[in-house]
C-alpha cells in the first residue's frame, strides 16, 4: 500500500503532465474536440433523474412571481391573448414591409433597361461552390426559372451588379462575382455628374483580390470647365460582351485615384462595390426572355397593389 510520501510525488509528477495535456487539448480546433462532448452526455444523463424532481420542488417551494401583480386567472389569459396578437402583427408587419422594399428594388433594377425582355427573381444565397479555389457563389435555382448560364445576371440592392450565372445544376445556380480572382475584366464607365447629360470617362477594370476593381481611365483632359474626376464617383457597366440587361448596372464608386506607372498621362481607378459581394444573403436573378414572352407575362399579372402602412398612409 503506497504511504503518504510517494503519493505526494505521483501528485507533484501528475500535476505537470495534466497542465501539458489541458495546454493541448484547449489549442487544437474545434472539430478534433467532437470527443470531449460525450462526457457532458454522460453526466448530463446521470444527473437528470435528480435534476427533474429537485427542480420541481424548488418551484413548489419558492413560485414565481406574476408579473403583473394582482392578476387573476382570467385577466392573465386575456392579457397573454392580447399579447400573442401583438406579436402576430408586429411579424406580419415586418414582412409587409421587407416586402415593399423588394418590390422598390426590383422597380428601380428594371428602370435602368426600359422596355428590355427580362424576368427579375430573388433568391437566397445559399453558399459557396463546394470548390474553395474557384469563388464562385451558390444560389437557389428554382424548377422551370428557366436559368441561362453566360445570360442571367446577379444583382443586388437592386442597380449593383454581383456577377454572371456561371452554370446551373440541380436547382443550385453558380454565380461568379465580378470581384473575384478569376473574373475576367469589365469595361466601364465613370459618370461624372448626376443628369443624363454628365460626362463620361471610360475605363478597364479588372478584380485586385482584395474585393475591389483596379484598372486604367481614360484622359479627362476634354472634361467641360468645372468637372473634374474625384473620388465618390460612381461607375457603371458598359461592356458588349455582357448582356444587355446588365448594361448601365452599378460595378462600384471611384475609392482612390492613383498614377499610372506604365501610362503617365492616364490614371488608375480602384472602384469599391457599394455593398461588400462576398456577404450578402439574396439576390435578384436578371433572366433575359423574349420581348414577346414578357409582354404577355406583363399583361397577365396585374400590377401589386401598395400596402398602406400604419396609420393608414400609403407608403
Amino acid at each position: 500500500m503506497p504511504g503518504p510520501l510517494s503519493s505526494l510525488l505521483n501528485a507533484r509528477r501528475a500535476l505537470p503532465v495534466a497542465l501539458v495535456l489541458l495546454t493541448i487539448t484547449a489549442l487544437l480546433p474545434a472539430r478534433n474536440l467532437a470527443w470531449a462532448g460525450w462526457f457532458g452526455t454522460l453526466v448530463q444523463t446521470l444527473a437528470a433523474p435528480i435534476s427533474h424532481p429537485v427542480s420541481r420542488f424548488i418551484r413548489w417551494v419558492v413560485p414565481a412571481a406574476p408579473l403583473v401583480a394582482d392578476e387573476d386567472a382570467g385577466s392573465r389569459a386575456w392579457r397573454l391573448r392580447a399579447e400573442e396578437f401583438e406579436t402576430l402583427y408586429l411579424r406580419e408587419r415586418s414582412a409587409n414591409d421587407r416586402l415593399l422594399e423588394q418590390i422598390a428594388l426590383l422597380q428601380s433594377g428594371l428602370e435602368l433597361n426600359p422596355g428590355l425582355g427580362v424576368r427579375q427573381l430573388a433568391t437566397p444565397v445559399i453558399g459557396a461552390s463546394s470548390d474553395l479555389s474557384s469563388g464562385l457563389m451558390s444560389v437557389r435555382a428554382p424548377r422551370g426559372s428557366n436559368i441561362t448560364p453566360g445570360t442571367s445576371i446577379a444583382v443586388v440592392e437592386g442597380v449593383q451588379l454581383l456577377g454572371r450565372v456561371d452554370s446551373v445544376r440541380a436547382m443550385i445556380a453558380q454565380v461568379r462575382p465580378i470581384t473575384d480572382r478569376s473574373a475576367s475584366r469589365v469595361e466601364g464607365v465613370v459618370v461624372l455628374g448626376d443628369s443624363r447629360e454628365a460626362p463620361r470617362l471610360r475605363c478597364s477594370l479588372a478584380p485586385a483580390g482584395d474585393g475591389t476593381l483596379i484598372g486604367p481611365v481614360e484622359n479627362p483632359a476634354g472634361l467641360p470647365m468645372g468637372v473634374a474626376l474625384a473620388v465618390g464617383h460612381r461607375v457603371r457597366l458598359s461592356d458588349p460582351t455582357w448582356p444587355e440587361s446588365a448594361q448601365e448596372l452599378i460595378l462600384g464608386q471611384v475609392a482612390s485615384i492613383q498614377p499610372n506607372p506604365e501610362q503617365p498621362l492616364r490614371q488608375m481607378l480602384v472602384v469599391r462595390p457599394l455593398v461588400d459581394l462576398s456577404r450578402v444573403s439574396e439576390v435578384v436573378l436578371r433572366i433575359p426572355v423574349s420581348r414577346e414572352d414578357a409582354g404577355a407575362e406583363s399583361a397577365r399579372t396585374p400590377a401589386p397593389a401598395p400596402v398602406p402602412r400604419e396609420g393608414g398612409a400609403p407608403p
